[in-house]
Formats: C-alpha cells, sequence, structure tokens
C-alpha cells in the first residue's frame, strides 16, 4: 500500500510540474502576443510622427512660424527613433526588417526633402507626385508590416491554445491514474487487517491531499481555458461594443456567483459608462470618474481593505480594475466576487480587456485617417473616388441616378489672405458642418482640394439634386458676407457614365456658375459633358 501511495504522489508531482511547464508555455506565449501588440502600436506612433512632420511643414511653408519648423524636425526626429524602435522589436523577422529598412530608407529621402522645403519654403514640393507617392509607399509598408503582425498575433494565438489543451489533457490522464492508484491502495488495505487503522488514516489524509490538489489544478486549467478563449476572442473584436459583448459571455463562467460591469470612460473624461453588465438582472449606470478609487489611483482598489467606492453602493465585496494601455486609463472592470481568491484571474481578464481596448482604438483611428479629411472631418478625395465609382456601379445595375455636386466658397482665397489661414481653416470647418447637417443621411459629402467640395446624391433623379442644391446654396448662406459658394450640378447618366466624366461635367458647370457672377448653381448641359472643365 505504501508504494501504491508513493506511486500517486509521484504522479501528482509529474502532473503538478507538466502543469507548471504547461502555464510557463502559456505564460511564454502571452508574452509574444503582447510583443505583437507593441510593434503594431510603434507602428501606429510611427505612422503618426511621419504625418506630424509633414502637417508641420506644410504649416511652416505657409506661415513661416520658426515653432512649426521646429515641430517638423521634432516629429521627424520621433519618427526616426519610433521607425528604430520597430526595428528593435522584430529583428527575429527578417521579412519585417526587411520592411522596415526600406521604410527607413524612406525616411531618408523625406528628411533630405523636408530639408529643402523648409529651406526654400516651396509649396510645389509638397503637390508633387514624388511627394506623394513616397508617402503612400511609406503607408504601403507600414500596412504591410500590420498585416504581418496580425499574421503572427493569430498563429500565436493558436500556440497557446494548443498550450492549454496539452496541460488540459495532461491533467485529465494524472487525474485517471491516480484515482487508479489510490482505488488500489483500498483494494491492498482490506487485505492489511491489522493495519487497517493507519492504513485508512494515511490513505484518507492522501487523497484529501490529492483531491484538493485535483480540484485546484482543474479549476486552475478551466480558468487559463477560458481566459485563452477570451483573449482570442477579444483580439478578433472591431468595437468596444463587441468586446463588451464578448468578455459578458464569459466572465459568468470565469466568475461563478458573481456580478459586474465593464465601463469605458467618455471622450469629454467626466463620465464613466458602461458597456455592458452581468447577469441579466444587474444594472450599471454610469458615474463621475471620482467616485471610483482605481481610477482616481491607477491601481487596483479592493473594497473589503477599506472604503467602499460610491458607485459599488456601499459593496465591500467587489473590486475596482483599472484598464489602462500605454499609460492612458480607458476605462474599468467591475466585478463583486464570492471568492477573494479570483483576483488574479480579474486581473488577468482587466489585462485582456486592456490591450484588446488600445487595439481597437488604434484600428479605428487608422480607419478614420484613411478615410477622413484632418482639417474638416469630411471624408477625403480618395473615399469620395472610391464611393463614386462604386455607387455608379450599383446605380448600373439598379437603372437609378446619381447626383453630384462640386461646391467651391467664392472670393476664400481673398478671405484667407486678409483674416489669416486660421479664419480660413475656421471657414472650412464651418462649410463642411452647414453641408452635413444640409444633406440627406445617404449622401456622402467629401472636400475635394483647397476650398472645394463634392456631395454624392446616390438613388436620386435629376430634380432633386437640384432642388438639394439650391437648399444647399441658401443654407451656405450662413457664411460671412464676404464668402458665397458656387455649385456646380452634374447627374449620372445624363452628364456622364463615369466618376471622371461626371466631376468634369459638375466643375464646367461650376466654371459657368463663377463666369455668370458666383453664388449661384449652376445644372451641367451635354456641351458641359464633353467640355474638358477649367
Amino acid at each position: 500500500m505504501k508504494k501504491m501511495l508513493a506511486a500517486a504522489v509521484v504522479v501528482l508531482c509529474v502532473v503538478g510540474v507538466s502543469s507548471i511547464v504547461g502555464i510557463r508555455r502559456q505564460s511564454t506565449d502571452a508574452e509574444w502576443v503582447e510583443q505583437t501588440q507593441e510593434v503594431l502600436q510603434q507602428i501606429d506612433m510611427t505612422l503618426r510622427f511621419a504625418i506630424d512632420a509633414r502637417r508641420a511643414a506644410n504649416a511652416y511653408i505657409i506661415t513661416a512660424d520658426p515653432q512649426r519648423l521646429r515641430r517638423c524636425y521634432d516629429a521627424q526626429q520621433q519618427t526616426a527613433m519610433s521607425a528604430a524602435r520597430v526595428a528593435e522589436l522584430t529583428r527575429d523577422n527578417p521579412a519585417q526588417q526587411a520592411r522596415i529598412h526600406d521604410f527607413q530608407r524612406l525616411l531618408v529621402q523625406e528628411r533630405i526633402e523636408l530639408d529643402h522645403v523648409t529651406a526654400t519654403r516651396d509649396p510645389t514640393v509638397v503637390r508633387s507626385a514624388a511627394w506623394i507617392d513616397r508617402f503612400t509607399s511609406l503607408q504601403e509598408i507600414m500596412d504591410a508590416m500590420v498585416a504581418e503582425e496580425q499574421s503572427l498575433l493569430a498563429e500565436r494565438n493558436r500556440q497557446e491554445d494548443a498550450s492549454v489543451r496539452q496541460s488540459q489533457i495532461i491533467v485529465a490522464a494524472g487525474d485517471l491514474v491516480a484515482f487508479a492508484l489510490v482505488l488500489g491502495s483500498f483494494a491492498i488495505s482490506t487485505r492489511e487487517a491489522r493495519q487497517r487503522r493507519a492504513a485508512e488514516e494515511k490513505l484518507s489524509a492522501a487523497n484529501q491531499e490529492l483531491t484538493y490538489s485535483v480540484a485546484d489544478l482543474q479549476r486552475r486549467s478551466t480558468e487559463l481555458a477560458l481566459l485563452s478563449r477570451m483573449g482570442r476572442l477579444l483580439q478578433s473584436c472591431e468595437t468596444q461594443d463587441e468586446a463588451g459583448a464578448a468578455a459578458r459571455s464569459l466572465f459568468p463562467e470565469l466568475f461563478p456567483n458573481s456580478r459586474g460591469a465593464i465601463y469605458f470612460i467618455a471622450a469629454s473624461r467626466n463620465l464613466v459608462v458602461p458597456i455592458t453588465s452581468w447577469p441579466e438582472t444587474a444594472e450599471a449606470l454610469p458615474f463621475a470618474p471620482p467616485d471610483c478609487w482605481a481610477l482616481r489611483s491607477g491601481v487596483i482598489h479592493k473594497s473589503w481593505e477599506g472604503m467602499p467606492c460610491k458607485h459599488a453602493n456601499g459593496d465591500e465585496a467587489s473590486v475596482c480594475l483599472p484598464l489602462s494601455a500605454h499609460g492612458e486609463t480607458l476605462g474599468l472592470l467591475f466585478v463583486r466576487l464570492a471568492e477573494h481568491e479570483a483576483i488574479d484571474v480579474a486581473a488577468a481578464a482587466a489585462e485582456q480587456l486592456s490591450l484588446a481596448s488600445a487595439n481597437i482604438a488604434m484600428q479605428e483611428t487608422l480607419r478614420r485617417q484613411a478615410m477622413r479629411d484632418p482639417l474638416t472631418g469630411v471624408f477625403n478625395r480618395r473615399y469620395m473616388e472610391e464611393t463614386l465609382e462604386r455607387e455608379i456601379h450599383r446605380a448600373a445595375r439598379q437603372k437609378t441616378m446619381i447626383g453630384v455636386l462640386l461646391l467651391d466658397l467664392d472670393h476664400f482665397k481673398r478671405y484667407n489672405d486678409t483674416l489669416g489661414h486660421q479664419a480660413g481653416d475656421d471657414l472650412l470647418r464651418d462649410a463642411a458642418g452647414i453641408m452635413q447637417r444640409a444633406v440627406r443621411a445617404d449622401d456622402v459629402v467629401c472636400r475635394y482640394g483647397g476650398d472645394e467640395f463634392v456631395v454624392i446624391m446616390p438613388d436620386a433623379s435629376a430634380e432633386v439634386v437640384e432642388h438639394r442644391a439650391h437648399e444647399l446654396h441658401r443654407s451656405l448662406g450662413q457664411l460671412p458676407s464676404a464668402v458665397t459658394a458656387s455649385i456646380g450640378v452634374a447627374v449620372y447618366p445624363s452628364e456622364g457614365t463615369s466618376g471622371k466624366d461626371l466631376l468634369l461635367a459638375a466643375d464646367a458647370a461650376l466654371y459657368r456658375a463663377k463666369r455668370a457672377g458666383r453664388a449661384r448653381v449652376a445644372r451641367a448641359t451635354s456641351q458641359d459633358a464633353a467640355a474638358p472643365g477649367r
């Protein structure tokens, strides 16, 4: 019987050691995932600094402000440092190293060009094809690196899942062997009558210890599997609401008999808003950031160790875990735990939520930068061209019409030269806001360039397009009296069957409106559709 008990202890030790090895392997996999997240964040910072350098150079050309020049070189230096950090983080990946070296080579060219631009203040350089193509190449390299890192992230998640499954198999096999040995010990004890009492006491103690250890291992294995599954789901989410729903589906299993909620800090930073809560009967309400000690201090706050948070309504069994990433507090995980020992699991869940939230925020920023004009907030020219071609294909299939309005602010240059570029920028923002409020929900407002805007009106007849153009012209009367608007109108398919033809026709109509005295709406004619435009 002693040999059987010894064998059971050995099996238990083997299972324990194997579980520890599996946990360390999973920890290593998690570190790789975290490094991939850091690479993605650093790529985003690199591209953002490069954009800042260009914006500062443009601003210096316009204003000759030395502070803008200094900001340009600071941003360029930060771009180089951030690119060097990306190179350091991806030194184990030859493909990524080749891309970042290409990026750094383009940065050297960018620095030379910026030196020339800031020395000569020649605005034609920043409008040249080489200037634009080089930045497009920088963006394409960054996009390729992001795609590579996301592929690595998926592979590392699969490796983490494999480690979890291996740990579960080891624990299950250890359970079977251990319990088989325990049953053998009981069989032997029946034949050892004179040592029955002592054997039963030893067996009972060993069995209790084994049961507790196995239960603990099973619980930890289940927690690791749930955390791994939650991490995989969170990394696949594209919005904060999706991340909240994914967490809510697993938290009742991760924290049995618990209740809680996930909050995010509103953009105004003066309100903490719930995005999900559990169980279904629990209600989470918004509250002010000072009402939570965890948000104040930036660390975990346990209500049973001191003062409960105001938003917890006096609950002394709750814990608040701030969701933070890259030095910024994003939100809060609030959980009322049935067992205080689950605090480590809650901290791991909060860390995964923080990383997922930062990743979602980064993706949203990249999508917004790719589609939106940074000054006015409306869609940019590239998005306009893609949308117009897509709507034309749809209209061709459905036999519908599309309206295109090309709008130009009259006397904008004089207004800009008289009152300054800041006033000109404010005017462009005001005009864009008026247009967004005046058009239909399905219409697309885009900045075409300078003080020109394009409005795409899908599924609209010629009469509706002209009527809406006149209404938009009247709405733009809210602009300062020194500035008016001229609008050229073209309709698919009568004035053009491609995006280029429609824009040329609308441009010709706009030119005719300006020659007729400005501050009016002009509809394209068949001659406009065939004319080369301005």
